[in-house]
């Protein structure tokens, strides 16, 4: 008897194992293989060898090939995002008895391997620029490194960095090339005093993946540059003669200095290592002061200052107090804050426009003019100073005597001068020296040009005038101040009729033209001609203008487009406006005194 025996092979292949994986350790996939049945699994693989053969195919029975070990290479990133993926393939083939549709095949792709194989980490953050001297911490950092084509993201698992030889990472001290490891992003260094100039600091990440793994270095470059040196009491810029009084310069203290060097004027006394020293001052000598900090067997650049010999102190200078303006009566003059040990003469000039006794000496001077009338001028009083050190002077100006009759002017209010209207003149003092201004002059003495003149203001600096009669005037005004008044100022005005130019536009409303008629007025038949008298200078009048025919007419649209534009000299002008469309417009009639402003309708 024959026993037949069926063998059943399944049809289905599914390879499983770990999608996420570290390169260089053996990790296991296997298949789904539920019958019996006598097939050849052929495996391959991409980016890795199989742990078995160290090939990238193996292949056999199921017995033997069920499942397998793969070892991912440590492949290479493109870039800092991207690196090469895995890729297990299967194929079942040769089965006996024969399964329908064989040869089978099952794959897993995109197996994601965590690299660090060519990534390098971003820039470093933290001073490439650490002054001698510095021991304290100072903090460095990176982004956090990425594994190429993780998502969600999945971060280096630490950081290896070296630092400059004898700096610090906590308690370890770097030989400055041994790689510090088991650290984050981000470190506090400690740097030595003195150590590191042109050394690197270092980062890379680091992969516990297998024995570990790496990415590529990021570095900086560090400089150790001496400090600056800085006062925080800086010395004066100046000592006075005669007062040795003791002055206290302070530099910034430099962390790491040993010691500092100071320099100093000639015979002033004052010695100190530290960043601050006391110098005495000699009285009659200055120079320059000079430190420096000594630091790691260097020293720091030189900070330095000059100091200038005064002849006295600059907070409180000398200066001579008295009069601006000096009559015929003894007045006193004094020179203040005399320096230690000095002594002082005076003098004034020019001498003829001092008279009488001169009195005092030494700080003291009385004073006076040589008289109140005939002699005045710009004068002085010069004190001169006599130190040890030197001489210098101070000297106080003052006018002497009388104002002087040239500079004082008379100035109408406004031209041209017309008959029958109030003029106003007005004196003026045109000198702005201490003692001779116009806030010194005290009263204005006028001689009026004809009848009804009348004086205004507190000085009676305002004369005001009305003219019947056209012609030249002579008028005169003599200025005075505390010690008398001034010869007289002469001043010639001429007086002529005046009149103005009223403005008629006819008809209004218009349709084809427009005439504009100047009539000529006197300004004696209408109280609109006249001058404001309460501001004069001010008066403008829209009424009636210029004595003068020189005008320009133009006519504008109520958007303020320009549409019509005459220049003329002539008392009548007929302008055409038939062009215009209907509706309101403004007239413009620009002369050298002003504007009058009119308005038309247009029909």
């Amino acid at each position: 008897m024959l026993l037949f025996i069926c063998l059943e092979v399944s049809a289905q292949l599914n390879v499983t194992g770990p999608l996420l994986v570290c390169p260089g350790t053996p990790l296991e996939y296997g298949t789904d293989l539920s019958a019996s049945g006598s097939c050849t699994y052929t495996w391959t693989v991409t980016n890795g060898v199989f742990a078995a053969n160290g090939l990238t195919e193996i292949s056999g029975p199921m017995s033997i090939t069920n499942t397998v070990d793969v070892i991912w290479n440590n492949v290479a990133a493109s870039n800092n995002d991207t690196a090469p993926k895995g890729k297990l393939t299967v194929t079942r083939s040769n089965c006996y008895p024969n399964v329908s549709g064989d040869p089978v095949s099952d794959d897993l792709q995109n197996i994601l391997i965590k690299t660090l194989n060519n990534v390098t980490p971003g820039s470093i953050t933290g001073p490439t620029s650490v002054n001698l001297g510095v021991a304290t911490n100072i903090n460095y950092s990176i982004a956090r490194v990425l594994f190429p084509n993780t998502y969600p993201k999945i971060y280096a698992d630490s950081y290896q960095w070296v630092i400059p030889a004898g700096w610090k990472i906590g308690t370890i001290t770097s030989d400055g090339s041994t790689p510090i490891g088991s650290q984050s992003h981000s470190v506090a260094v400690t740097p030595n005093s003195c150590g590191g100039a042109g050394q690197k600091v270092k980062v890379r990440a680091y992969s516990n993946c297998a024995s570990g793994y790496v990415s590529n270095w990021r570095e900086i470059t560090v400089a150790r540059p001496t400090p600056v040196i800085s006062f925080t009491q800086a010395p004066p810029t100046s000592v006075v003669c005669n007062v040795p009084t003791p002055i206290t310069v302070s530099v910034a203290s430099i962390p790491g200095a040993s010691s500092y060097t100071w320099t100093k004027p000639g015979t002033w006394t004052g010695t100190s290592v530290t960043n601050t020293i006391t110098l005495t001052p000699d009285g009659f000598s200055a120079g320059q002061i000079t430190v420096k900090a000594n630091i790691c067997g260097t020293q720091t650049t030189t900070l330095s200052e000059t100091i200038t010999l005064s002849l006295f102190s600059v907070d409180t200078p000398p200066s001579v107090s008295g009069a601006n303006l000096l009559c015929a009566t003894n007045s006193s003059y004094t020179l203040s804050n005399l320096p230690p040990g000095a002594t002082a003469t005076w003098a004034v000039s020019p001498s003829a426009l001092f008279g009488g006794t001169k009195t005092g000496s030494g700080t003291n001077a009385s004073i006076r003019a040589f008289n109140n009338t005939s002699t005045s001028g710009q004068g002085k009083i010069t004190f001169t100073v006599q130190t040890s050190c030197g001489s210098f002077q101070v000297e106080k100006p003052m006018w002497v005597g009388v104002p002087k009759q040239n500079d004082t002017s008379i100035q109408p209010n406004s031209y041209p001068l017309c008959t029958n209207q109030a003029i106003y003149f007005n004196a003026y003092y045109n000198k702005t020296d201490p003692g001779n201004s116009e806030s010194d002059i005290i009263n204005y003495e006028w001689i009026p040009p004809t009848t009804g003149c009348y004086t205004v203001g507190g000085k009676n600096q305002v004369m005001i005038c009305n003219f019947s009669q056209d012609g030249y005037y002579d008028m005169r005004v003599r200025a005075q101040n505390a010690c008398g008044v001034s010869g007289w100022f002469w001043f010639y005005p001429f007086v002529e009729n005046c009149y103005y130019y009223a403005v008629n536009i006819n008809p209004n409303p218009a349709e084809d033209f427009i005439n504009v008629e100047m009539v000529q007025t006197p300004t004696s038949q209408n109280d609109e001609g006249q001058k404001d008298g309460l501001n004069p200078m001010e008066s403008r009048n829209s009424e009636f203008s210029f004595n003068k025919l020189d005008y320009e007419i133009k006519i504008y649209d109520q958007e303020g487009y320009l549409k019509v534009s005459h220049k003329s000299e002539k008392e009548n002008l007929n302008i055409d406006i038939s062009s215009l469309a209907p509706g309101r417009y403004y007239v413009h009639i620009e002369h050298p005194d002003g504007v009058i402003k009119r308005q038309i309708l247009v029909k």
